[in-house]
C-alpha cells in the first residue's frame, strides 16, 4: 500500500479511523514478513542487527520482532563511551562515541559462543553504569542501534536489517521525540550517521531493507 500525499490528506478527512487501521495493518504485514525471514535464518544467524537513521523506528521494530520471534533485545544506547574515555577527535571517527569493544566482548562474543552475557548499561543521563543485565544463550538476540552494523563488531555472519524513512518523516518524529534537542540531531548526529552509512555501505550490505513509515504519518498541509 502506497499513496500520494494528496490521497493521504483526503483519506485522513474522509475516513480517518479506517485509514489509520489500514496503515497499521500494512505496517504489521511488514513486521510479520521480517519475522518470518528471521525465523527462517535463525539457525545460521541467531543474532540480528537492526540499523537505520535516528527516528526510523528501530527500537519499536526491535521490540515487536522480539515478541513475534520470542527473542531478546540489546540496545546500542547502553554502550555509549563515557566522555572521559573518548578520544579528543572522537567526532572525526565513525562511531567514535560508541564502546564497540565492550559490546563485542561482553555481549556478542559470549552469545555467539553459546555462553551467558553479563553487562552494565551506560546511563547517559547520569553518566554512570546501571545494574548488571544477564542474557542467557540460545534463541534470538536483536541488537538495535544505528551503529549495530559497524565492522568493529565483527558482524560478517550476523543477519542485518536496515530501516529507512523519508527525511520529512525523520524530522517530524525527532522534533516530537527530542523537542529542543532536535537541533543537535540536525547539526551533529544525523550528518555523523550519514557519513557512517556511506563509508561502510550499510544499506547496500543489509540482508533486508525495510521502510516501516506509516502512511498516516505522511499527512501534510
Amino acid at each position: 500500500m502506497s499513496y500520494q500525499l494528496e490521497e493521504i490528506n483526503l483519506k485522513t478527512v474522509s475516513d480517518p479511523k479506517g485509514f489509520v487501521e489500514e496503515s497499521d495493518a500494512a505496517y504489521m504485514r511488514k513486521v510479520d514478513r521480517a519475522a518470518d525471514l528471521i525465523i527462517a535464518n535463525m539457525e545460521a544467524s541467531p543474532i540480528v542487527l537492526l540499523s537505520g537513521p535516528s527516528g526510523s523506528g528501530k527500537t519499536t521494530l526491535a521490540r515487536e520482532l522480539a515478541q513475534a520471534c520470542g527473542g531478546k533485545v540489546v540496545h546500542m544506547d547502553d554502550f555509549y563511551l563515557p566522555f572521559n574515555q573518548r578520544q579528543s577527535d572522537w567526532m572525526e571517527q565513525i562511531g567514535g562515541n560508541m564502546d564497540f569493544e565492550r559490546l563485542r566482548s561482553q555481549v556478542l562474543q559470549p552469545l555467539r559462543n553459546g555462553c551467558q552475557s553479563r553487562y552494565r548499561p551506560f546511563l547517559c543521563k547520569t553518566g554512570h553504569y546501571g545494574e548488571d543485565i544477564l542474557l542467557q544463550p540460545g534463541g534470538l538476540t536483536i541488537l538495535e542501534g544505528t551503529y549495530s552494523h559497524h565492522p568493529a563488531l565483527e558482524v560478517k555472519f550476523d543477519w542485518k536489517i536496515f530501516l529507512t524513512c523519508s527525511a520529512e518523516e525523520q524530522k517530524q518524529r525527532l522534533i516530537e521525540r527530542e523537542g529542543e534537542r532536535f537541533v543537535r540531531f540536525q547539526e551533529i548526529w544525523i550528518p555523523l550517521e550519514e557519513r557512517y552509512f556511506a563509508a561502510y555501505q550499510i544499506r547496500e550490505r543489509a540482508d533486508l531493507v525495510l521502510n516501516v513509515e506509516l502512511e498516516w504519518e505522511r499527512r501534510g498541509g
